[in-house]
């Protein structure tokens, strides 16, 4: 079993033991690394139902923050699996709940898959702002940089954008996402998620 499967093995081992003493709380957080681990990865192999119950678990307990990280895992696997709208939906609201909590590393995370989804869109200037932004965020706070997936997935972001916009203009975008603080980097980002779904 490799290091990923081993993992993911014990978070599962860890939720069944919450799930047997009836600890709420132990299972959201199992639940909720399990599948983050799966989105920074984009290795989805839980279902869809096992998303929705994160959410629940945190709502059940009241917690802001895992409420948020459970919108945002959530709102990646609808947006990658054919269900946009409603995924760019709880993106927004976990963005919004990390900001009210001041949350930052996991706002971080969020902004780029919102940077992401624009670049998708062809929306490469607010796409690269976004991810200076997001760089911002974490190098404010000392924050490790992104496991190698999503740091891979940022880099072929910024590839595409360069080959769009040319070296100069990405540059340009990003050093201005960096100036952002970091309320107005999350006010970027749910300006960008209110656009696209107006």
């Amino acid at each position: 079993m490799g290091d990923k499967d081993a993992g993911r093995a014990r978070q599962r081992r860890g939720y069944h033991l919450f799930e047997q003493v009836g600890d709420l709380a132990g299972m959201s957080m199992a639940l909720s690394g399990l599948l983050w681990e799966q989105c920074v990865n984009r290795d989805f192999e839980d279902p869809l139902e096992d998303y929705e119950r994160s959410l629940e678990l945190a709502r059940s307990i009241g917690s802001q923050i895992d409420i948020a990280l459970g919108q945002s895992n959530l709102g990646l696997y609808l947006m990658l699996h054919g269900k946009e709208t409603k995924g760019l939906g709880y993106l927004k609201d976990a963005l919004e709940g990390l900001h009210a909590a001041r949350v930052f590393g996991p706002a971080s995370g969020v902004l780029d898959y919102v940077a992401e989804m624009a670049a998708g869109r062809g929306r490469f200037v607010d796409a690269v702002k976004l991810t200076g932004a997001a760089r911002a965020v974490r190098e404010r706070i000392q924050a490790p940089e992104p496991p190698p997936p999503a740091a891979a997935q940022i880099e072929k972001l910024l590839a595409e954008a360069r080959g769009s916009l040319g070296v100069e203009a990405v540059d340009h975008a990003l050093a201005e996402g960096k100036q952002l603080d970091f309320d107005a980097a999350i006010e970027a980002g749910i300006a960008e998620l209110t656009l696209v779904n107006a």
